[in-house]
């Protein structure tokens, strides 16, 4: 993967014992490659449908697939923030939420979001 040498990944020809700390550009590869883009979609995705109704469920559910444990209170409710946060951008902001979703080969179930994405706009075609 090219992008492993922002996180100074080393080769496979080579052992060590201690890594790099990575990069600060590690970061603009996580936010905007598309492979983690689309990632991060799914991993919404099956949030929404998979976690239960509720805002908690859902981001409990998240950080258990992302971490292998359960969220701590506190980090519960900076997540639900954080989540209520996006979702105010994405309604705000519908063309570009539809854009950032749009990433990725794997098909966006839309009716899986309807608490994140607005409805459709109904376009207006000019005769």
């Amino acid at each position: 993967m090219a992008n492993m040498t922002t996180f100074d990944a080393p080769s496979r020809e080579v052992c060590v014992l201690k890594r790099s700390r990575p990069e600060p550009a590690a970061g603009f590869v996580l936010l905007n490659d598309p492979q983690f883009v689309e990632a991060a979609r799914v991993l919404a995705q099956e949030m929404l449908t998979d976690a239960g109704p509720q805002e908690t469920q859902q981001v409990a559910f998240a950080f258990r697939r992302l971490t292998a444990r359960n969220p701590e209170p506190r980090e519960t409710k900076l997540l639900v923030e954080l989540f209520d946060e996006a979702k105010k951008l994405f309604h705000e902001e519908p063309d570009r939420a539809t854009k950032l979703v749009a990433i990725g080969d794997k098909n966006l179930i839309r009716s899986s979001m309807p608490a994140i994405l607005p409805p459709r706009r109904k376009s207006r075609r000019q005769f």
